[in-house]
């Protein structure tokens, strides 16, 4: 009798809470092995992300116009949206592009606020071995 080994590689997808645009994802490897069924995934997934929701039910692609119904039907490398019950919703899902979800510009440095002034940059002094020169003022 041959045993039947399952050589499809791992998926490695991230995933995202629904509503949550600060939320930065849970990064998951899922594999045949790891998880035989999709219910045992969306399981796991519901205790690695603390979901304010409840329990994960459905995985959506970030712009919500898919949803996963399958272990095949993940791509590696991918990012989901993790929702329970409630309906997907539509919100900037990518940390990496800060939107207005964000609350912040992406030309404002972080550490400063929009309204601050810039930072005031002063030039470096020479140094001086003469006395006199330090009573000169330099123009």
């Amino acid at each position: 009798m041959a045993l039947s080994v399952d050589t499809t590689p791992a998926k490695h997808v991230t995933v995202l809470r629904n509503g949550d645009g600060k939320y930065e994802g849970r990064k998951f490897v899922v594999s045949r092995r790891r998880y035989r069924t999709f219910d045992a995934l969306l399981s796991d997934i519901t205790h690695q992300i603390s979901a304010p929701f409840g329990a994960v039910r459905r995985l959506y692609t970030p712009k919500g116009s898919r949803q996963i119904r399958g272990i095949d039907d993940l791509e590696g490398g991918a990012t989901y949206v993790a929702g329970g019950s409630e309906r997907f919703k539509k919100i900037n899902y990518n940390p990496q592009q800060p939107g207005k979800n964000w609350g912040f510009t992406s030309n404002v440095k972080p550490g400063f606020l929009a309204d601050d002034p810039p930072p005031l940059i002063l030039p470096k002094k020479e140094k001086s071995t003469d006395c006199d020169s330090a009573l000169i003022p330099l123009l």
